[in-house]
């Protein structure tokens, strides 16, 4: 009955908002330098500015510092962002390294919230997969600033899995170990925050698939770009063959709901199996670098590896291919409203990237091995 209730409140607010939000678009058109748009254009800028300047001072650090064995380094209160910064924070996606960490752990800092009573991680896990819900709900509309406002609650959203971690290791771990991003593996906690990973992204996937049909019914059935292949040879008997501008034969309405159905159980095998391998390759890099090895001569050879600019590559295009990595530049895509395009470049060019990036990091990590005789 009480959830009867807020569904039908939350329903009455959306219907609320999607009004006005209609009239602010209405207001300021949907010229390409509309106020919402210059917004975005420019917090986009400084974003990616921000990121590459963190990357670069990234790059210093790691140059400056020696490998993180497994014997945590002296404490001192607080959180040191490079000092902290582990294999898993150097391979992260930027979005997550450079934002959401840092903030999660201020935001610890400010108010000590994991010592709240009733905190714990799988809560915020939970509470994070549940406000997908509604961000899905609002990209799924037809109306742009909703779209936008359920990209940014999407946002929100990562930086409540980074508060998650922040929870877990202030009350589970000691000393400055509280501050290093690691996953503890096979534990309840990690299923919890597996999962509803999980359920938001699958959300996401809902509300961009919604989208995409509503792209595909303005445009009168046709995809927003050209489609360089034929599609499906058994069309229905009411629908006929459409002609591109280039007079190539593209799908008719109900083809294209095909492809896009396609597209996106392409994109949900390449996330998955992108963090997989993400995973995987975290997993072996921390195993080799934060690890004491036995001679002065291995330690050595580890810390020219890791400051080598080979692993600073290979560490920093996995930042560019891992499962979230993938999802956040979804999110920019739908932003601009382009995520048919973005998805179709995706299944384009994705594949062969990520297979081509397994096997570098398999040789890379094969030559660092042998190099230390590990």
């Amino acid at each position: 009955m009480l959830s009867a209730k807020v569904m039908k409140l939350f329903n009455k607010a959306t219907t609320i908002f999607k009004e006005r939000s209609k009239e602010v678009n209405n207001a300021v058109g949907n010229h390409k330098y509309s106020v919402q748009n210059v917004i975005v254009y420019g917090v986009t800028a400084l974003v990616a500015i921000y990121f590459v300047i963190m990357d670069l001072l990234t790059y210093i650090h790691i140059q400056r510092r020696e490998v993180r064995t497994a014997d945590p380094p002296p404490y001192r209160d607080g959180f040191h962002y490079f000092r902290m910064l582990s294999i898993k924070g150097a391979m992260e996606d930027h979005l997550s390294c450079h934002i959401n960490w840092p903030l999660a752990e201020l935001f610890e800092a400010s108010t000590n919230f994991s010592q709240q009573r009733g905190i714990s991680p799988n809560v915020v896990s939970v509470f994070g997969a549940l406000i997908a819900i509604p961000a899905a709900k609002l990209l799924s509309t037809d109306n742009m600033l909703a779209k936008r406002v359920g990209i940014v609650i999407f946002m929100i959203r990562l930086w409540i899995d980074s508060v998650d971690g922040v929870v877990y290791r202030m009350q589970h771990l000691a000393g400055a170990e509280k501050h290093v991003q690691q996953s503890i593996r096979h534990s309840s906690g990690w299923l919890v925050d597996f999962f509803c990973d999980l359920f938001a992204a699958l959300m996401f996937l809902f509300g961009a698939y919604q989208t995409m049909k509503q792209n595909l019914s303005k445009n009168s059935g046709q995809a927003p770009i050209t489609l360089h292949f034929h599609c499906y040879k058994h069309r229905s008997p009411v629908s006929s063959p459409r002609l591109s501008s280039s007079g190539q034969e593209t799908p008719d309405g109900e083809g294209m709901v095909r492809v896009m159905s396609l597209k996106i159980v392409w994109i949900v095998l390449l996330v998955f199996s992108s963090s997989a391998l993400w995973d995987y390759f975290t997993q072996q890099y921390r195993n080799v670098f934060e690890v004491t090895l036995p001679t002065p001569y291995q330690q050595e050879k580890q810390n020219m590896l890791l400051r080598s600019n080979a692993t600073f590559l290979i560490f920093w295009l996995w930042r560019l291919m891992n499962g979230v990595s993938l999802i956040n530049a979804a999110f920019l895509a739908a932003a601009y409203d382009k995520l048919w395009e973005y998805m179709h470049y995706l299944q384009l060019f994705g594949t062969p990237a990520l297979l081509l990036l397994t096997m570098l990091s398999s040789l890379h990590l094969s030559s660092v091995r042998r190099e230390v005789n590990f």
